[in-house]
């Protein structure tokens, strides 16, 4: 048999295999999740020489700060819901940098359940179990499982409140609103830029079921919002005092703007930044007011240009994953992968991880649109485009960077399983327009990616 027998071979029996998973999808699940689990054990062994870099080591050290003492004003830096997380892991387990990786490991892991749902309810059990695999199997995913940030707890508690949202046939009910609107506030205080996506789900929730009866749908959005505020309200309430301007979630929200509209570069930006007071809880307010009289000095060109400039860095094919795999040995910052591997240090395994990476990405980018655009389920596809927007937003009026974009690629994966396992019938069944469109948006996010390809070959921190 030849290398064609043996492909046609192996397709068929993934089919089959695919087919018999769907009629017991809970236990292809579980078997989902243990073996995200142990790809993430597995890749968090495997770097465990490498050292925190960027952000990670601050979120260590506020993390091991509010284990050995009661948090105030100053610890307003960060969004606490990772941050306290990793506390409560330090309190059961002790406190080092593995064990916090942990927290992640398991909330990445964990994502493949909410995939699931929210797969199934936008294109059936074959579309929620691919999706749910792809979960567990992207890169960057995985690798940022063992990376200290936030994205991977915030990733989780979106997923279980969108899941929880679109739950059952026809609109939210009260509890669902009321629960995904506590799951959305904790993301919130995970991630600040989370904020953005509230009062967009509570308008998608008004939508959905405005008619026939307008006022009751008025009230589950409302009872979502409030949900999410009570939420966010202890945290807002600690870290706001009457000499201090109001703050939500943190205290440091002007930073990304004053770096992301700086006159000269974001790298100055960066390195001016620190230096703007001597008061720390001053610095944000100064950050704040300058970058508005950059942004002042722009109108009215600003808007089109940040849309121009940015809006084609949110889709760049970079990532932490491929930065950590390039930079150079020895480098600055700590960015260099040290893998306990034979080969780790390989040109050629780095060179060929590098490509796996980005092609899973570029792969999942253009599946998924194209899926995402296809769905039967338009008021499904709508929200996960209202979130896409409530990440974009920010990085258009910020700057864009890869790990900012990094919970929109669950909406991506999902995409992608629709494609894959009903797209001749999506496509089928959706009108010219619909095609169109689809067509339209693989095109667009190929001229995206095509903008500034060559930063994929360099250590970028975008």
């Amino acid at each position: 048999m030849g290398r064609a027998g043996h492909a046609k071979g192996f397709v068929r029996g993934f089919a089959t295999g695919f087919t018999e998973a769907t009629l017991r999808p809970g236990r292809a699940l579980a078997l989902i999740f243990l073996g995200a689990l142990g790809l993430r054990l597995c890749a968090l062994w495997v770097s465990l020489d490498t050292p925190l870099a960027g952000d990670e080591p601050e979120y260590f050290a506020r993390a091991v700060r509010r284990f050995m003492g009661p948090s105030g004003i100053a610890d307003s830096g960060r969004a606490p819901g990772a941050i306290v997380a990793y506390t409560a892991a330090f309190r059961g387990f002790g406190i080092s940098a593995e064990i916090a990786k942990s927290v992640n490991v398991l909330a990445s892991s964990l994502t493949v359940l909410p995939a699931y749902w929210i797969g199934r309810a936008w294109g059936g059990v074959g579309a929620g179990l691919l999706g749910a695999l792809g979960v567990a199997l992207y890169p960057n995913f995985i690798a940022f499982s063992h990376f200290l940030w936030s994205e991977p707890l915030y990733l989780f508690w979106l997923a279980l409140a969108v899941a929880l949202l679109i739950a059952g046939k026809g609109p939210a009910s009260w509890g669902r609103a009321l629960g995904a609107g506590v799951l959305l506030g904790v993301s919130a205080l995970t991630k600040e830029s989370g904020v953005v996506f509230l009062p967009l789900a509570a308008g998608w929730v008004a939508w959905q079921s405005w008619r026939p009866s307008p006022g009751a749908a008025a009230g589950r959005a409302g009872c979502l919002l409030a949900a999410a505020a009570l939420t966010l309200a202890p945290w807002v309430v600690h870290i706001n005092r009457p000499d201090l301007p109001l703050a939500l979630i943190t205290r440091t929200g002007g930073m990304n703007l004053f770096i992301g509209n700086h006159p000269i570069s974001r790298y100055q930006g960066m390195q001016e930044y620190g230096s703007l007071s001597a008061n720390p809880l001053e610095i944000d307010t100064i950050a704040r007011e300058r970058a508005m009289g950059s942004i002042r000095s722009r109108l009215p060109a600003w808007p089109l240009e940040k849309l121009a400039e940015e809006g084609p860095r949110f889709f760049t094919p970079t990532s932490f994953a491929v930065r950590r795999l390039l930079a150079p040995e020895g480098g600055g910052g700590g960015w260099r992968y040290r893998l306990a591997l034979p080969f780790g240090e390989a040109p050629t395994f780095r060179a060929l991880a590098v490509a796996g990476v980005v092609a899973a990405y570029v792969g999942v980018l253009l599946a998924g649109a194209a899926g995402w655009v296809l769905a039967r389920r338009r008021d499904l596809s709508a929200l996960f485009g209202l979130f896409l927007f409530a990440q974009l937003l920010p990085s258009i009026v910020t700057f864009s960077m890869s790990r900012f974009r990094l919970p929109s690629m669950l909406f991506f994966i999902l995409g992608a399983a629709l494609l894959g396992t009903g797209g001749r019938q999506d496509w089928k069944s959706a009108s010219l327009a619909r095609r169109g469109l689809a067509l339209a948006a693989v095109a667009g996010l190929i001229a995206c990616l095509g903008l500034d390809y060559e930063s994929v070959l360099a250590s970028s921190g975008r």
